[in-house]
């Protein structure tokens, strides 16, 4: 097989990276558009470069090996094997050290930390048998069988995944409930200190209610809908686009 790329006028250096969970560590380089000589594999700035003959983990523990095999800037996601979720989660690095974990097969958000993101050596070095390592401090998890329900407040919705977008880096999850369209997107709070959940459904005609715990380490305020106890009620009209507010509550979450 062969492969044509159309490539700039301008010369430069361009990184490429393997998009299949967990490949990009060991396979990636970087092409050349140059008039110029190319600089030897082993000289080459432009890719990192682990000790062959040792394995990726014993390589990160002896600093010989950054945790990705590029600088990545938040917003940045990896499609990867998280604890505490799915085989589809996405872990998703925010600005301000915010990150999260979304399960993709289950359309929902299964916790959020505060710090650094994730450590994927073990993943990668492993051929993704183990999960990867939540590096920060989780202060919200998720407790509720399912926290959005449609029409009737009780009833756990069938959820399907539709896949998702970026907005300005920042994927915006589409899924649906009964059959229902629902995006959503997260940023990291005003503050610093927590996330913002964006939610659209545009075709909405029924109640919407957003399920909580109040043990699950946040505290909410929302820009549509009133507040009972735990539950947070929105009529059709307010649900077709509303922000929930999660703020990390001042004691540590357990």
């Amino acid at each position: 097989k062969s492969i044509t790329f159309k490539v700039p006028d301008t010369e430069g250096v361009f990184p490429y990276v393997c998009t299949f969970p967990g490949h990009g560590y060991i396979m990636f380089g970087a092409m050349y558009v140059t008039h110029g000589a190319m600089p030897a594999m082993k000289e080459d700035p432009h890719i990192p470069h682990p000790n062959a003959e040792q394995s990726a983990e014993t390589n990160h523990q002896h600093k010989k090996m950054p945790l990705h095999p590029y600088n990545p800037v938040p917003p940045y996601l990896y499609r990867i094997l998280m604890p505490d979720a799915g085989p589809a989660a996405i872990a998703v690095s925010l600005p301000q050290k915010l990150s999260y974990c979304w399960d993709a097969g289950a359309c929902r958000l299964r916790y959020a930390w505060q710090g650094d993101f994730i450590d994927p050596v073990d993943y990668w070095d492993k051929k993704g048998e183990p999960n990867a390592k939540v590096l920060g401090n989780i202060f919200y998890r998720d407790k509720t069988q399912f926290p959005i329900r449609l029409g009737e407040e009780k009833q756990i919705p069938t959820v399907k995944f539709k896949g998702y977008r970026l907005v300005n880096a920042y994927p915006e999850f589409h899924y649906s409930l009964n059959g229902m369209d629902v995006y959503e997107i997260i940023f990291p709070g005003t503050s610093g200190n927590g996330l913002e959940r964006t939610f659209r459904i545009p075709e909405v005609t029924s109640i919407v209610w957003f399920i909580f715990d109040p043990d699950d380490g946040v505290r909410y305020t929302t820009s549509a809908g009133k507040f009972y106890g735990s539950t947070l009620q929105l009529t059709s009209q307010e649900a077709k686009q509303f922000t929930i507010s999660m703020t990390k509550a001042e004691k540590e979450y357990q």
